[in-house]
């Protein structure tokens, strides 16, 4: 599956819905794309996701072309997560 996230200039995103994401098999995973407004596209910031879940620790990943594949570090640890998208 291949998610598209569409980021708004003032923090909001859609959908605005939970969804699974999984890694099918060894090397292959969904996709999530993160299409952002152009003030936030700049060769000089460094894109990152932040997934959480409770009793366990936060994990940080960098985003490469605007999309992420979930890999089985995540995968490893079923469950709920919160994900937060940082620009640096």
């Amino acid at each position: 599956m291949n998610i598209q996230i569409r980021l708004t200039s003032n923090g909001n995103y859609s959908p605005n819905v939970e969804f699974d994401l999984g890694n099918k098999y060894e090397s292959v995973g969904d996709t999530m794309e993160f299409i952002l407004p152009d003030a936030y596209k700049n060769p000089t910031h460094h894109y990152y996701l932040a997934f959480k879940m409770k009793k366990l620790p936060t994990f940080i990943f960098p985003v490469v072309d605007y999309k992420f594949t979930i890999t089985r570090t995540i995968t490893e640890y079923p469950g709920v997560y919160d994900i937060i998208f940082l620009i640096t």
